[in-house]
């Protein structure tokens, strides 16, 4: 095994140049693709098979209990009266939702309200961090990044290699990213 503490150091820059899976799904084995595809799947079975089961079969019991609490220990039979408020509380719930869905169905047929943000391109996102291009074009071609937040919305980029600049990070704060005149 080896002393205590001993393991891959990744200090090694040569450890951080090798290509990423997430970024080239060919380097993943056959044998390897199949077996996580088939372990998954078994999890899911065992889940569908066991304990989805279990867990409604516990749930069935907490509520007869509650039922027959509510019900027979408090005598909750002997005042019917309020099954019929409770049922006309939950029908006119149902109808104002069917309505309003129906309303809404009715004022946005056929419009898509949802809009794009559109591509990030590296043009957009030099002006949005207060950047220069180059910086994100140099950054895409990273394999390692190194984010330091340092004070007042400024955060410190560095791939390790030749780039290592400073951007705009506020999240918080949208308008310092819209603002033209911002300069860091």
């Amino acid at each position: 095994m080896g002393k205590p503490g001993q393991g891959v150091v990744m200090n090694d820059q040569k450890q951080f140049d090798k290509p990423l899976i997430i970024d080239r799904p060919a380097l993943v084995s056959k044998t390897k693709y199949y077996t996580e595809w088939s372990l998954h799947i078994l999890g899911w079975v065992a889940w569908m098979i066991l304990i989805r089961p279990l867990i409604i079969v516990i749930l069935w019991y907490v509520t007869l209990r509650f039922f027959k609490y509510e019900l027979i220990d408090l005598e909750g039979m002997d005042n019917p009266e309020y099954f019929g408020i409770g049922a006309g509380v939950l029908i006119i719930i149902y109808l104002l939702m069917f309505g309003w869905s129906r309303y809404n169905a009715w004022r946005f047929k056929g419009k898509d309200r949802r809009i794009t943000r559109g591509e990030a391109t590296p043009d957009k996102m030099a002006e949005y961090y207060k950047v220069h291009q180059e910086n994100i074009l140099a950054l895409q071609e990273s394999s390692n990044i190194d984010f330091y937040f340092l004070k007042d919305d400024i955060i410190e980029i560095d791939d390790g290699k030749k780039t290592k600049f400073k951007a705009l990070y506020a999240p918080l704060n949208q308008a310092k990213h819209h603002d033209k005149n911002l300069k860091i």
